[in-house]
């Protein structure tokens, strides 16, 4: 694998395609009806694979991408591939370096046309043509997946998988719809003494989002949650208590830094690409799952809804008296 540059993965990036990436959320309840595929996603960072042209040679790029999903390094794949490929096609997915493949979560063009408008159904259609076209260096092929009539998120047998899972996702073959997501949720290595269980909360509103809550700044009670990035708002319901409403979206590095701030103890709190790679003696020998966060710290902070992906994002905590929305604001018959 040769790696490119700084100043060649800038001129890549000026010629790479704009699109926009699959919206994922995650999922506190059941699959919906129509949600008929579930895959289990690989454990690693998030790369495209992008067969194109480097002058008068096809070539396989491999870009690796950080949180926010920006290109951030850029590599040439030791691979031999049909030339047409090289039209223009771009995979989403893990690539897995112990084996030397790579999971194709996702494909967004195929020998230059754009998949965008395509249904799941249709997409697998040009990845098995594209798992059928002969390539050597690199293996491709699908995450392990299945056909789902289940309305719960299931139970994963993680020795059936030959590699490490993070998460099981859900998808329509025939509708263009969000992918949900469900966190694996494992059982974590204490000592016998402990008897500390975290149970994720899990909420009843159904939203509407034509009130005109929406479009103003509301104060919300934002708590953590165990696995990062997730945030958990609560808004006031009958008789003043606390009202589940859903998780937060935090959109960037500046918000998720934000957050970890305000309630996690991380010493690499100024770089999250550290967060899974500076485990010292001390974090090894205290093996609680919530060492890094506090699950009972509860804050007052006003947020902005996302229009696009329907969620409200925290922006800065309220000091002082503060007016909580009632979530008869913000949600249908409560």
């Amino acid at each position: 694998m040769t790696m490119l540059s700084q100043h060649q993965n800038d001129l890549l990036k000026q010629r790479f395609p704009t699109f926009e990436l699959s919206y994922e959320t995650i999922i506190h309840k059941n699959v919906p009806d129509n949600y008929n595929l579930a895959l289990a996603i690989p454990n690693g960072r998030k790369s495209y694979v992008w067969f194109s042209f480097s002058k008068d040679t096809d070539v396989a790029y491999l870009l690796d991408l950080d949180k926010d999903k920006r290109i951030v390094k850029s590599s040439i794949l030791p691979i031999t591939f049909d030339a047409t490929l090289s039209l223009g096609t771009i995979l989403y997915g893990v690539f897995l370096s112990e084996t030397n493949a790579f999971i194709i979560e996702d494909i967004h063009y195929f020998k230059g046309i754009t998949m965008q408008h395509l249904t799941m159904g249709e997409k697998l259609h040009y990845i098995k043509t594209l798992l059928d076209t002969p390539t050597t260096g690199i293996k491709f092929a699908l995450p392990v997946l299945w056909y789902n009539t289940a309305r719960e998120p299931e139970k994963l047998q993680e020795d059936t998988i030959p590699y490490p899972v993070h998460h099981i996702q859900y998808r329509a073959l025939s509708h263009i719809v969000p992918f949900l997501n469900y966190t694996i949720v494992r059982k974590p290595m204490v000592e016998k003494e402990s008897t500390k269980v975290y149970i994720r909360p899990m909420s009843n509103v159904v939203p509407d989002f034509n009130k005109p809550q929406y479009k103003q700044t509301t104060v919300f009670q934002v708590t953590a949650d165990i696995q990062f990035d997730i945030y958990h708002l609560h808004a006031y319901g009958k008789n003043s208590a606390p009202a589940y409403y859903n998780t937060a979206y935090i959109p960037n590095y500046k918000t998720s830094v934000l957050m970890n701030d305000l309630f996690r103890n991380i010493k690499e709190n100024r770089n999250l690409d550290y967060i899974e790679e500076s485990d010292d003696e001390a974090d090894f020998e205290d093996v609680r799952e919530d060492r890094f966060v506090d699950l009972k710290k509860t804050l007052h902070m006003e947020c902005v809804f996302n229009h696009k992906f329907k969620r409200w994002t925290p922006m800065r905590v309220v000091k002082g008296p503060c007016k909580v929305v009632h979530v008869s604001q913000l949600a249908k018959q409560y």
